[in-house]
C-alpha cells in the first residue's frame, strides 16, 4: 500500500459555525491539534498568505455548519482546487459532484471522511 501524502486545507476564524473539528475529527481543536502530527496550524495570515498556499494545496475542505457565501471556497477556485464543501456553505450550488469539488451533509463525519479518501 502506497503512502501518499498531500496538501488538504481549511482556512478560516476558528469557531463552532466554520465546523473544523469536523475536518479534523476533534472535539476541541485548539488543544487536540498538537496531537495530531500531520496538521499544522499557520496563524493569522494576510491575502497574499492565503493565495501562497491556496497555490500548493491540492484541496480544500469547507465544513462550516453555516457560511451562506464563504469566500475562501471561492478563492480555492480561482486556483483550481477541488473543494469539499458542506450542504450548509452557498457555494455547494456552484459545485459539480466530482468534477471540481464534492458536497457531504454538515456535521456528517462518516460522508466527509468518505470524500477525502
Amino acid at each position: 500500500m502506497m503512502n501518499t501524502k498531500f496538501r488538504c486545507l481549511t482556512i478560516g476564524y476558528i469557531e463552532s459555525r466554520k465546523g473544523q473539528d469536523t475536518s479534523i475529527l476533534a472535539q476541541d481543536l485548539k488543544k487536540n491539534i498538537v496531537n495530531l502530527p500531520a496538521v499544522q496550524m499557520l496563524g493569522t495570515m494576510d491575502r497574499n498568505g492565503i493565495h501562497s498556499i491556496l497555490e500548493t494545496a491540492e484541496l480544500i475542505i469547507v465544513p462550516s455548519r453555516e457560511d451562506p457565501m464563504p469566500t475562501v471556497a471561492a478563492e480555492a477556485m480561482m486556483h483550481s482546487l477541488p473543494c469539499i464543501v458542506s450542504d450548509a456553505a452557498g457555494t455547494a450550488r456552484y459545485l459539480t459532484e466530482g468534477r471540481n469539488g464534492w458536497v457531504f451533509e454538515q456535521g456528517n463525519v462518516p460522508e466527509l471522511s468518505q470524500n477525502s479518501a
